[in-house]
């Protein structure tokens, strides 16, 4: 029995392509052979323009969509046993002004989603995504299995040894972590570093992810420039895992203003590393952090919340302790046990 799994883009360090790996992993565990193919590749991908030759009638062809998919008709022709992975698609109308060609193939997205009928199967990395393919699937096809994988590496690394001292008299550390692109609103963070040392709060903000639209990292250099906060704020960039464990072990606590999330991956590893989260209201971090992360709407009302916990450091730790639990419970969800009733029919 063999597993077959393709997506347009399978890449390292890529948060889709690190899922893609995993997934292929996981089926060789638990007893299948498993190839992954893709356009753009990493070593041990294959050629997605093979996968119709290469595929057998008693295969599983498993497709990641993360993102409008020119070969998918194509690879719904395949007879056998399909499974499709939906990462959920970032509303074009978040992205247009500062990325308007990815808009635009992100609007095209939903023009596929009826295709998603065809699968016997449909997996889905939140209830929120799959509540954007409601009057297209039936609910008794779809799985929730969150995109990551207990062998990941991050999460065999030790919690920090102890957690953050909450006062005014230490700089805060905030960390970021994902890709630098307009939905994030890292310009929302900026503000709120900005808010927060006008409350004569010190604090600094390492913002780490990939930088891939120049308009929108010289939008947000400006506003640091602007605000003269220069000294607060870094944005690395793409890090080395060792450097971003570097910056969990370091960081009291993560902070996402984003505005679209189907999942959120660092939401999980900061609960690991022991920090408290706080994310913004309306995306799936919300239904992925549950009463373990700290919500908000805005800027202002983030900035009243990391004030209570400056003032209350305990609010911090009931929080974190509830996010060991949560990360195991969602850790469980993604398991090879759990694949294997999913992967083998």
């Amino acid at each position: 029995m063999r597993l077959i799994l393709a997506a347009p883009d399978i890449v390292s360090g890529d948060a889709v392509g690190n899922h893609c790996l995993s997934l292929v992993r996981a089926a060789r565990r638990i007893g299948m052979d498993a190839f992954a193919y893709a356009r753009n590749r990493c070593d041990g991908v294959l050629d997605i323009d093979r996968v119709m030759d290469d595929l057998r009638d008693d295969d599983t062809l498993l497709i990641s969509y993360s993102i409008f998919d020119p070969s998918l008709e194509k690879m719904l022709a395949f007879a056998g046993r399909k499974i499709v992975y939906y990462h959920g698609v970032t509303p074009s109308e978040l992205l247009v002004e500062h990325d308007p060609v990815t808009a635009e193939v992100c609007a095209r997205s939903s023009t596929q989603y009826p295709l998603f009928s065809k699968f016997q199967t449909v997996m889905v990395n939140s209830s929120f995504s799959a509540r954007s393919l409601s009057g297209y699937i039936s609910p008794d096809v779809v799985r929730v299995v969150p995109p990551v994988s207990p062998d990941m590496s991050l999460f065999a690394k030790c919690p920090k040894d102890k957690f953050s001292n909450w006062s005014r008299e230490k700089c805060l550390e905030l960390l970021v972590v994902g890709r630098v692109v307009p939905h994030k609103r890292i310009e929302d963070a900026i503000s709120l570093v900005d808010a927060l040392k006008k409350e004569n709060i010190e604090v600094r903000l390492t913002v780490v992810g990939s930088t891939p639209h120049a308009h929108y990292l010289t939008f947000l250099n400006e506003q640091i420039k602007l605000l003269k906060l220069e000294s607060s704020i870094r944005i690395c960039g793409m890090v080395s895992e060792d450097f971003l464990h570097k910056h969990f072990v370091e960081a009291d606590a993560l902070i996402s203003m984003s505005l679209h999330e189907g999942f959120y991956v660092p939401l999980l590893e900061a609960m690991h590393f022991g920090l408290p989260v706080f994310i913004r209201n309306g995306t799936a971090s919300e239904e992925i952090g549950g009463d373990a992360v700290f919500g908000f709407d805005g800027v202002i009302e983030a900035l009243h919340l990391i004030k209570q916990v400056v003032a209350m450091p305990e609010l911090a730790y009931e929080k974190i302790a509830r996010g060991f639990t949560r990360n195991r419970e969602l850790l469980e969800l993604a398991s090879d046990h759990s694949l294997a009733n999913i992967f083998k029919p």
